[in-house]
């Protein structure tokens, strides 16, 4: 074969590669418009809620938690007072004896009581003061000087005695399983010094007669009668 016939048939090889490569690719391009041209007609499936034109619905608002009861401060404070100032008990009547025994001040809180007399109240005061200085002397003895006799319970009242240092003597009488009567008859004592000992024209050891005293003392004791 001569060297112009070669050269016709490499031609004609390279032609023909050329032609298979080109169709190649034609096929190529082709199958990726065919797939550019289904997606768009794919997308309006995956968003249809978006192509519609309304909102997504809002989420669930989250759990609260139940509002707590609420205490106001005035109700508060009024329960504290009443469980530290006042008392808990039915308090019947406040004597206060001097150190002689003699009946300084009387006062009955419970009107469906049967009433003593004066001098029932006189009575009771100076047998009351022999007791006491009776009890002081059968204690025992201890290096501290004996107190007396301060609680006395029945079935029907209890009583209870504060001796201060100077021998005046408070009495309470209450219903009796009464726990609180210390607080009583010392808060009794607290007013006493307040508006009786402070009292310039009050002489020591003689009758009470203040209206300040009178007045504080109702105060405490007959809310809770």
């Amino acid at each position: 074969m001569s060297e112009l016939q070669l050269a016709r048939a490499g031609a004609g090889a390279g032609a023909g590669a050329g032609a298979g490569a080109g169709a190649g690719w034609r096929r190529r391009v082709e199958s990726q418009q065919a797939t550019e041209q289904q997606q768009p007609q794919q997308q309006p499936q995956l968003s249809n809620s978006c192509a519609t034109g309304k909102p997504p619905p809002p989420p669930p608002p989250p759990l609260s938690p139940p509002p707590r009861p609420h205490h106001s401060p005035a109700n508060t404070l009024s329960i504290t007072n009443a469980c530290s100032c006042r008392p808990a008990s039915v308090v019947y009547a406040v004597l206060i004896l001097n150190k002689a025994g003699g009946l300084i001040y009387q006062r009955d809180f419970n009107p469906g009581l049967q009433k003593l007399s004066s001098n029932d109240y006189l009575i009771l005061a100076g047998t009351f003061h022999g007791v006491h200085a009776i009890t002081s002397q059968i204690s025992p003895t201890n290096e501290a000087a004996s107190s007396g006799l301060e609680v006395l319970e029945s079935e029907n009242f209890v009583m209870r005695c504060f001796q201060t240092l100077t021998g005046t003597k408070f009495l309470i009488f209450a219903e009796p399983r009464q726990p609180n009567l210390d607080v009583v008859v010392r808060r009794v004592y607290e007013l006493y010094a307040d508006y009786v000992m402070k009292n310039p024209f009050y002489q020591i050891e003689m009758p009470i007669r203040s209206e300040g005293f009178d007045r504080h003392l109702a105060a405490y004791i007959k809310p809770h009668q």
